[in-house]
């Protein structure tokens, strides 16, 4: 508006006028007078217009209107200024429940360190007035008392004094120091914590602490503060603060320290005595009961009695020795004597009674009295304890929480009546309980008996077996004061309660067929002691198979599970259900599970089953199976491998297929899989759709060509697919399938024999069977010869019975390969017995790998027309011409056998018998008839085995069979040299004789070659005798057959060319002597010529030996070295630096 005393506001003003900022951060936060804004005010404004009174809140800096959004001021106060001024003053409460009273109050909020108000102006669009003035503002509000102005003290006075549990009693007195009336309130610290504290007015009422003391500015108050010393306090003082605080100020604090005297006990204490003493009537009786000093010093006190019950002549009381007084340290201990005199005529159990008094001199208000019986008494014998009549055969057996009545007997054994009073001692009751009647005292009549009953109660806890406690009574004559001998009874056990549950943990809805489906059950023992329980099943099919388990074992007997204390009462175990693979879909199966204790019953059997059912899914699974997972092969095979395919589900499976796919493509390695008549290769699918729980066969063929190389190997992944599981997942089968190529076989075979061979019957003939291996390994191959016994065969110098021979070939990685051989010998068997002679060789494994039939028959020869007949001898000469042929026989077997004795000593080995055969065939006469018999001279001493340890042990042979055939090659050669020599002499002189009687009768003149020609065999079967000697000692050691000498080749000459002399036949047919003398002559020059040249080989000399390394001949000059195995001989030199033999191969 204008200034002056006229004036006029405009429309729709809204100004303010705002104060300076005030700082009330003093103010009373909580004043019993309001803050209040007092000031005059005069104007006027129209309808809609006025002042708002506003303060500013210091927390969001918004204003506050306290008329909530009003105007404060409105209205016309003065219309008309110019007349004289009219003044108003807005009254408002002072204070809560006040009066209205000058002045706008401010609210509490608003005052803070910077307080700001203002007068808000507010007009409308019309009736605009002259507005408003305001003078004499004034702020009022209540000021926060300071620190200085609060103040009070506290003093005590004397120290207080108490025993043990009495209060202490201490005087304080506070007094308000400050300007203010305040409230206080006491507290107290620093006392033990079984100490107690209190405050009391000094009228007697306690100061509770919730209430406070009123005071005003220099008031004083006095009140008690009383102080309990704990059970446990010691004697002297102890000390303990009070404290009087300001409620207002709560800075403002006084406080005093409290000593309190804890004063000494002095408490005499009886020690309990009997219930009654006892003493014969007519006698004196002195006894003593016991006093001690529980106080904390030393007393002295007074002992003194009075009568309770008393009869005439009876004298009971202090005795006369015991002194008046008992001065007793701190818990020490005095006897006091008490006597009495019972009169003769006093009746068995009548009683006196005293009490005997104990007083502190040092306290004479602390006292104690004990009250002492005295009974008339009698002589007692009496006996307690379980009458075993009363016991049942197999003892009480209680149950936990169950209780038992037990009877106990009291016998008086004594001449008269006596009573007793029974108790139980019930030291070692454990949680047992035993109760007692209400009447524990009982009259027995002599040699009678009473009887009271015991009951027993067992803990909930108690465990199956546990015994009870001993029991232990005890009756005490009241008349005599005598115990009853007692005999304790431990007899009572606890039973065995069963109480076993079962809860289920999971269980399946639905079971594969084919798998194993699990549900999970629990059971727990709340039995009173271990238990043994039995799991069983029920209303599965039969078809069916389930298992239970625990912790992964299978059950196989009762579950163990231990009372619940022992913490192994709670068991899992697994039902493993497994229908059969081809069960039928959706078949709805019951089954029932129960748990059971092996002995007794069980409390509760609601709790100990389950059922459930389960339904059969619809499955389709694919198996494959077959015997193993790795083939070793030989190259040049074929193998047929067979694998089963089944459906092991409840429905068909049309999608079943099957392949085959190798890791490699091996050339020469070709595969077939087939199935139902269909055949594929590699990586083809085949289909076999198959019904539930059929099985069907398939067959895949391997083969492997000759030319793939050894060690080849290949892995075939072999695949079956499925229709896909319940839960979509793929059934797919997968097995793998190792092909080894660990060997190969190539062996090739011949025979020596000529085709259509012919012999005579009973002619001897040698042939071999010959073997060449390219093999990779060591093959053992048998010669069977069929017909054997028939054609009488002879092979490697052994007899067989069964005709066979066994042969090592070892392998070989020559181009030539291995080449070894059977050398045999036959004998032609007669023209009308004879079979066939078929050959066959045979692996180790069986395998036949050769047969052969030559083409040999035997025949008779019939004899040529022409040359002479035995007719020319006449029966009168025959038997001269046999003495002849024999004498010659006998010299020549003599010359030689001298000869060959000489010789052996000196020579190792011995010529082939085939070397042997062509020295022969030149000294044989042409006709074939008559060469033959030389076969006979040529059998040959076995020859060692060919073969070391080594070799039969990588052919696989054992120890036990190496030895074996060792001993009998030994054996078999030992044999075969006896009887080689026995049957060269012997064939020797037959086959002379045989000749003899073939020679024709001619006249002297006759040119005696051709007769005479025949005889020389006899001599080579000698020959050829001592060759088979040097052949067993030098026989595949590397022997080379040495040439003839000139004097030898001469000799050779003669007897091929010429016949024998006149004079040799005319001794042989008419019996002279010097051709014998000569012969023996010319025998013995040979013999000294033999031995005078070593290097002579025809007729028995030394051979050549060959080194088993170098192969050079080992010479008389050289140093030789012999194997201990097979004997072969070498340099010295040569074997230095070797580890094995070159022959056997055995080590060095």
């Amino acid at each position: 508006g204008t200034s002056g005393t006229t004036s006029t506001h405009g429309s729709n003003w809204d100004t303010s006028m705002t104060s300076p900022s005030f700082d009330f951060s003093n103010a009373h936060q909580s004043p019993n007078t309001y803050a209040k804004l007092g000031f005059f005010y005069t104007g006027s404004g129209g309808t809609g217009d006025g002042v708002r009174m506003e303060f500013r809140d210091p927390m969001n800096g918004q204003w506050l209107n306290t008329v909530n959004n009003g105007l404060s001021l409105s209205g016309i106060v003065d219309g008309d200024l110019t007349d004289g001024t009219s003044w108003l003053i807005q009254n408002e409460l002072n204070r809560p429940g006040g009066t209205a009273e000058p002045g706008v109050v401010i609210p509490t909020s608003t005052l803070s360190s910077q307080t700001l108000f203002r007068f808000r102006f507010i007009s409308d669009g019309v009736n605009n007035e002259q507005g408003y003035w305001f003078e004499d503002i004034v702020l009022i509000y209540e000021e926060k008392a300071w620190p200085e102005e609060f103040g009070v003290t506290i003093s005590k006075g004397i120290d207080g004094h108490a025993r043990r549990g009495h209060w202490a009693e201490h005087i304080v007195t506070i007094q308000n120091v400050g300007n203010l009336t305040d409230q206080f309130t006491p507290s107290m610290t620093g006392l033990p914590s079984d100490w107690d504290y209190q405050f009391i007015h000094m009228t007697g009422s306690t100061i509770l602490p919730s209430m406070s003391l009123e005071l005003e500015a220099g008031e004083s108050i006095s009140y008690r503060v009383q102080i309990k010393p704990g059970p446990s306090a010691s004697t002297g003082t102890h000390a303990g603060t009070t404290t009087i605080t300001s409620d207002t100020h709560g800075a403002t604090s006084a406080s005093v320290v409290l000593n309190t005297v804890v004063d000494p006990e002095y408490i005499p204490v009886w020690v309990d005595v009997p219930h009654s003493i006892y003493c014969l009537p007519g006698s004196s009786c002195e006894f003593s009961i016991n006093l001690s000093n529980q106080g904390d010093g030393s007393d002295t006190f007074a002992i003194s009695s009075t009568p309770v019950v008393q009869w005439d002549n009876w004298s009971f009381g202090i005795s006369f020795n015991q002194p008046a007084t008992v001065t007793l340290s701190p818990l020490g201990t005095a006897e006091v004597l008490i006597a009495a005199d019972i009169p003769s005529e006093a009746l068995p159990g009548q009683t006196a009674s005293i009490d005997v008094v104990a007083t502190s001199q040092a306290d004479p208000a602390v006292s104690d009295i004990i009250r002492v019986n005295l009974t008339a008494s009698m002589v007692s014998d009496a006996s307690v304890g379980v009458n075993p009549s009363d016991v049942p055969v197999n003892g009480w057996w209680i149950e936990p929480g169950e209780s038992i009545d037990i009877p106990f007997t009291i016998w008086n054994n004594a001449t008269s009546q006596d009573s007793f009073s029974f108790s139980l001692d019930e030291t070692s009751m454990r949680s047992w309980n035993a109760t007692l009647p209400g009447m524990t005292t009982l009259v027995v009549r002599s040699g009678e008996t009473s009887r009271i009953i015991v009951t027993l109660t067992a803990p909930m806890t108690a465990q199956s077996g546990d015994p009870a406690p001993i029991l232990k009574p005890e009756a005490v004559s009241q008349i005599s004061g005598t115990s009853a001998v007692p005999t304790d009874y431990s007899g009572v056990r606890v039973k065995m309660l069963h109480e076993l549950v079962l809860r289920v943990i999971d269980t399946p809805q639905s079971v594969t067929p084919g798998q194993a489906n699990t549900a999970v059950f629990e059971i727990e023992n709340n039995g009173n002691g271990p238990e043994l329980a039995t799991v069983s099943v029920a209303g599965l099919p039969s078809t069916w198979q389930y298992v239970i388990e625990f912790e992964g074992i299978p059950l196989s007997g009762p579950v163990s599970l231990s009372p619940e204390y022992e913490g192994l009462d709670v068991k899992q175990f697994q039902l493993i259900i497994t229908p059969p693979g081809g069960e039928d879909a959706n078949l709805n199966i019951e089954l029932t599970i129960s748990v059971a204790p092996t002995e007794g019953s069980e409390l509760d059997d609601s709790d100990n089953s389950h059922t459930f059912e389960v339904l059969t899914e619809r499955i389709t699974r694919p198996m494959l199976t077959f015997d193993t997972t790795e083939i070793s092969s030989r190259t040049n095979s074929t193998h047929v491998f067979g694998m089963t395919l089944r459906n092991d589900g409840n429905a068909v499976d049309p999608a079943i297929r099957i392949r085959i796919v190798a890791d490699s493509m091996i050339p020469g390695i070709s595969t077939s899989l087939t199935f139902g008549g269909t055949s594929v290769g590699l990586v083809e699918w085949i289909d076999a759709p198959i019904p539930p729980q059929m099985d069907y066969d398939l067959v895949l063929v391997i083969g492997i060509a000759n030319d793939v190389p050894v060690g080849t190997q290949v892995t075939f992944t072999i695949t079956v697919e499925g229709t896909d599981d319940n839960d979509g997942n793929s059934q797919t089968v997968t097995r793998t399938l190792v092909l080894t190529v660990d060997s190969h076989r190539e062996v090739y075979f011949t025979h020596s024999i000529l085709d259509a061979s012919i012999l005579e019957p009973g002619q001897r003939s040698i042939f071999t069977v010959n073997v060449t291996s390219h093999s990779s390994f060591t093959e053992e191959l048998t010669l069977y010869v069929s017909g054997n016994d028939n054609w009488g065969v002879l092979c490697n110098s052994q007899e067989s019975g069964d005709g066979e021979w066994l042969i090592v070939v070892p392998s070989s990685n020559s181009p030539a390969g291995r080449v070894l051989q059977w050398d045999c010998e036959l004998t032609a068997p007669s023209v009308a017995g004879q079979v066939p002679l078929e050959f066959s060789i045979s692996s180790s494994d069986g395998t036949s790998l050769w047969y052969a039939q030559p083409s040999i028959s035997s025949e008779e020869v019939a004899p040529e027309q022409g040359g002479f007949s035995l007719s020319i001898v006449s029966g009168e000469q025959m038997p001269l011409l046999i003495a002849g042929i024999a004498l010659v026989f006998l010299i020549f077997v003599t010359v030689m056998v001298v000869a060959i004795n000489r010789k052996r000593r000196r020579i190792e080995n011995e010529y082939d018998d085939e070397d042997e055969e062509d020295e022969e065939g030149p000294v044989a006469t042409p006709q074939r008839q008559v060469a033959q018999p030389v076969h006979v001279a040529a059998t040959s001493q076995p020859e060692p085995s060919a073969f070391s340890d080594d070799q039969f042990r990588a052919a696989g042979w054992s120890e036990d069979k190496i030895t074996e055939y060792r001993r009998e090659a030994a054996l078999k050669a030992e044999e075969a040299t006896g009887a080689q020599q026995q049957a060269s002499a012997q064939a020797a002189y037959a086959h002379q004789v045989h000749q003899q009687q073939l020679v024709p009768h001619q006249p002297h003149h006759q040119q005696p070659v051709q007769p005479q020609q025949p005889q020389q065999p006899s001599v080579i079967p000698a020959a050829a005798q001592e060759q088979t000697g040097l052949s067993a000692a030098f026989g595949s050691l590397g022997v080379t057959p040495g040439a003839q000498t000139d004097e030898q080749e001469a000799q050779s000459s003669d007897a091929d060319g010429t016949g024998m002399d006149p004079g040799a036949a005319s001794a042989i047919l008419g019996g002279g002597t010097t051709p014998e003398e000569e012969s023996v002559t010319e025998t013995e020059e040979e013999a000294d010529i033999s031995e005078d040249s070593p290097s002579s080989t025809q007729s028995g000399a030394l051979p050549q030996v060959n080194c088993s390394f170098c192969d050079s001949t080992l010479a008389k000059t050289d140093q030789w070295a012999e194997c201990e195995s097979c004997g072969a001989y070498c340099h010295e030199q040569c074997k230095s630096g070797q580890q094995v033999c070159a022959r056997c191969g055995t080590r060095l």
